[in-house]
């Protein structure tokens, strides 16, 4: 075998392992807030609820600001949307279990989120400039889905 048919081959192999790798997914992550800055969080949600998505699935509840260009999605069929009566009845909830800022990987702001961490994993993942996509899966022994 000739040197060139050599290069040709290890080219071809490169080009070949470059085409299956295919482009990284982008995630987004949960930045753990302050006790001051959740505070702050609650109390503007407190406030303004009229202006939140708010996406119940039992064992995690996204706020999602209507007045923004970014969507969450919530990649799970269980997840319903609180209907007015229900945010006020659930203030008391999410202030006890914490909240975090849904992050993208750029550092902005789609929204809040909070879980119950023993129960579920939860994964952010960047579905384009403007969408993230929530996904839970129960932890073994977790709450029971809806």
């Amino acid at each position: 075998m000739s040197v060139k048919n050599t290069y040709g081959i290890i080219v071809f192999i490169l080009i070949f392992m470059v085409g299956c790798t295919g482009t990284p997914q982008q995630s987004g992550s949960f930045k753990t807030n302050s006790q001051d800055e959740q505070k702050v969080i609650i109390q503007k949600i407190k406030a303004n609820m009229a202006d939140y998505d708010i996406i119940d699935c039992r064992a995690l509840t996204v706020f999602d600001p209507k007045n923004d260009d970014k969507t969450i999605e919530v990649g799970d069929p269980r997840c319903r949307p609180f209907v007015q009566q229900t945010k006020n009845d659930f203030v008391q909830i999410y202030e006890v279990a914490g909240i975090r800022s849904v992050v993208g990987p750029d550092g902005q702001e789609f929204g809040f989120i909070t879980w119950a961490y023993q129960s579920v994993y939860v994964n952010a993942e960047l579905v384009d400039a403007r969408t993230m996509r929530i996904s839970l899966s129960r932890k073994p022994g977790g709450a029971p889905g809806r």
